[in-house]
């Protein structure tokens, strides 16, 4: 077992036996009221495929399912996919990473990437997890996500190399030192790296909370796979 896998496992087994409630950002770009610059259509969700990818704790998971998808999720360790199944029956659940995604070519609708895509693996870099995101979405499908920027609290301390891959140094939560992040630093750099990996009617926001000294920030998105 990896040290990420090592990390995460009991980290999630103890998140399992509570209830756990949808992410806000969520919430609202799936669920919310219609907003200026997102470009998304909440009509048509009932019976489409979905990807939580790295589903951590399953807290979207009842979310995707009262909105009507039909629902598949991904986590990197047999034990926590193992502990998710007995909690929710109704999602197709399978061991992956963000470069190594356990289903076929142009079968989701959906992918979500709910504090997810941007986890590097060793030898990895974003490109290889936005190919790889893309070889299991459908054209015209979409990909919904959230990055970190410069300011969040993870990132703070961080080495940050040429590409803004950042190697985590102080984690609040003492879970992610030593791993990298891909950080954005504005909303050009995630337009740019979306439009290169051929994502097309892009919409972007951002967020900002500070949790009492906790600084939790970064990027929103939504497009479609050409």
């Amino acid at each position: 077992m990896s040290d990420q896998k090592k990390m995460w496992t009991p980290q999630y087994a103890r998140y399992n036996k509570s209830t756990v409630y949808p992410t806000e950002w969520v919430i609202r770009t799936l669920a919310g009221g219609n907003y200026p610059h997102m470009k998304l259509d909440k009509s048509k969700y009932k019976g489409k495929t979905i990807l939580d990818m790295s589903c951590g704790d399953g807290r979207n998971l009842h979310l995707l399912l009262n909105l009507g998808f039909k629902v598949y999720a991904s986590e990197i360790s047999d034990e926590i996919v193992d502990s998710l199944k007995i909690k929710y029956p109704e999602v197709e659940f399978r061991k992956g990473l963000n470069n190594d995604i356990d289903f076929p070519d142009d079968f989701f609708d959906y992918v979500l990437s709910c504090a997810s895509c941007y986890y590097l693996e060793e030898n990895t870099d974003f490109q290889t997890n936005m190919s790889e995101i893309g070889r299991v979405l459908k054209t015209d499908g979409y990909f919904i996500g959230n990055v970190p920027d410069l300011d969040n609290s993870v990132v703070l301390g961080a080495e940050l190399n040429s590409k803004n891959e950042a190697t985590i140094a102080n984690d609040p939560f003492g879970l992610r030192n030593g791993y990298r992040f891909q950080v954005f630093p504005d909303k050009e750099s995630l337009q740019n790296a979306l439009t290169e990996n051929s994502y097309y009617n892009v919409s972007l926001g951002s967020f900002k909370d500070d949790f009492y000294g906790l600084m939790v920030s970064g990027f929103l998105f939504v497009c479609q796979k050409r």
